[in-house]
């Protein structure tokens, strides 16, 4: 048969050089692939491949005679993928020649994360080659490749809270991240309606604030929480994916579940239910109480102690001063705080927070109302509120993130407006996130696509409200768009609505209707 060429230049993200020499002879890529590298980078692209391929993937002693070779001028182990994010640990080249009687696939990387960014390119090739065979092995036309990106952070979030995604699925879902090349998994993992981490300190929290009875199941109560054997699985197979997880306890506001858990945190003491509704709710932490202040310590003490990654991220959205205004211990706080701005307490209790991360020697990230209350300790900033807000972060000397939540990076959002479409609070096209443009990479840090799931109760769900969206963000951040014009854009969509039909090849649930223009 004829083989397309195009396998090599469809894939999302694009590689920054390609050379196809289409009128050379094809070669074979056999059922068993034998896997030569240093460190941990052999059986990592294994266990990538065997993921999306029907190869049989073994590693080799030799590398003469191994079909894939893998060469990494920095660390090439896992707990490189653990350390701070950086693009010139992520370059690659791949070259795929002929090595009868099959192909002969040699792999460069300046770091184990650039080792998997070739071998995710390449199982995207090899996926979409192995859709045209009727049977027979894959071929290939020999092919040169190579990339580096343009961002840093290159992330998808998932929240777990609202409702509760098994472990299983969260693997699944970071590997489709890595597969489009990205680099951060960020877990929303506490809010009003569940606390899915797990606390020796405060058990209750797993006992009574990780379940809710709102209805929703014929079995009783609804909830989980992962546990420490959990959370290290889902960690360690990020890092063999080449990426970090960044997770979420979200304070002070959506709160409500630790307050049903432990009704002291709050101003009141009132003994409220884990929520069974969505939305912005008045009870939250109590800004003067000791109490509060060492609950805050003590879990992200405990957080730190799960994640070893670089980022912790510590909330700080959606927090109204009703009951601080109303409470004595907090007024009594805000005064010796010097002011009579209730926000300034907003502040206070972020500050601690932040300082309990620095201590474990690590950095915060927290969403962009972080810097309204008057926080004194250096953070990280997502920008979710709008993106114009990205240059008073920057100006502030922040790291900044940016994933506004208006037309771009808000995979909730419906795809279309119609009624027939799943999501809710928007619309997001395809197209629009397409366009997205974060800035300037020297000035930021790198962007992310967010999955609120108060409607998303499944991973079938999830998979259509994600792809392809999150497959046009990943192109967008491995190589900037901004000097796109009209000709170049519309490629840019028509590759993307390709992808998405790829990606049911594959088994994945995304979108496939109209994508908007």
């Amino acid at each position: 048969m004829t083989h397309d060429t195009s396998s090599w230049a469809q894939t999302i993200p694009a590689p920054d050089t390609l050379a196809v020499h289409a009128t050379e002879k094809t070669v074979r890529i056999p059922q068993t692939l034998a896997i030569h590298g240093p460190g941990e980078c052999p059986e990592a692209a294994a266990s990538f491949l065997s993921t999306f391929l029907p190869l049989h993937c073994t590693v080799s002693t030799d590398q003469d005679t191994a079909d894939i070779t893998i060469a990494v001028s920095g660390n090439p182990c896992t707990d490189a993928a653990l350390s701070e994010l950086r693009t010139d640990d992520e370059t690659w080249t791949l070259e795929c020649r002929a090595n009868e009687p099959h192909a002969r696939i040699r792999v460069h990387a300046t770091g184990f994360r650039g080792a998997m960014r070739a071998i995710a390119y390449l199982t995207q090739v090899l996926a979409r080659e192995q859709a045209h065979e009727v049977d027979g092995p894959v071929r290939l036309c020999p092919a040169a490749a190579s990339g580096r990106p343009c961002f840093a952070w290159r992330g998808v979030m998932l929240d777990c809270a609202r409702h509760f995604f098994r472990p299983e699925f969260v693997r699944r879902y970071i590997d489709l991240a890595a597969l489009h090349g990205m680099s951060v998994f960020h877990w929303h993992l506490t809010d009003d309606q569940g606390w899915r981490v797990p606390s020796e300190a405060f058990p209750q929290l797993n006992e009574r604030g990780a379940w809710r009875d709102d209805g929703t199941t014929h079995y009783g109560s609804y909830g989980g929480f992962y546990s420490p054997s959990e959370i290290m699985d889902v960690v360690t197979h990020a890092a063999r994916r080449g990426m970090i997880v960044v997770p979420e306890i979200d304070i002070p506001g959506h709160t409500r579940a630790a307050i049903h858990a432990i009704p002291e945190l709050s101003c009141r003491g009132d003994a409220l239910p884990v929520s069974t509704r969505w939305g912005i709710f008045e009870d939250v932490l109590c800004a003067g109480s000791t109490l509060v202040h060492d609950f805050v310590r003590t879990v992200f003490d405990e957080l730190c102690g799960l994640f070893p990654g670089p980022y912790i991220h510590v909330g700080g959205d959606e927090c109204p001063t009703v009951r601080w205004q109303e409470c004595a211990a907090c007024q009594s706080q805000l005064r010796e705080l010097g002011s009579d701005n209730a926000a300034r307490l907003h502040g206070h209790i972020m500050d601690t927070a932040v300082r309990t991360i620095r201590a474990n020697g690590r950095r915060a990230i927290g969403w962009d109302e972080i810097l309204d209350g008057g926080l004194t300790e250096p953070v990280s900033v997502m920008c979710w509120r709008d993106i114009s807000y990205r240059e008073t972060v920057i100006a502030a000397g922040h790291e900044v993130v940016v994933c506004p939540t208006k037309h771009a990076c808000y995979f909730d959002h419906k795809h279309t407006d119609s009624e027939e479409e799943p999501g809710w609070l928007g619309v997001c096209t395809v197209a629009d996130t397409c366009r997205f443009e974060p800035g300037h990479p020297e000035r930021v840090l790198g962007a992310q696509g967010n999955l609120w799931t108060e409607r998303v109760r499944y991973g079938r769900q999830a998979e259509y409200m994600v792809y392809p969206r999150a497959a046009a963000l990943a192109a967008n951040l491995w190589r900037t768009t901004s000097d796109m014009n009209d000709q170049e854009f519309s490629e840019h969509l028509a590759r993307v609505r390709s992808h998405a039909q790829f990606l049911r090849q594959l088994g994945v649930h995304a979108y496939d209707g109209p994508t908007g223009s």
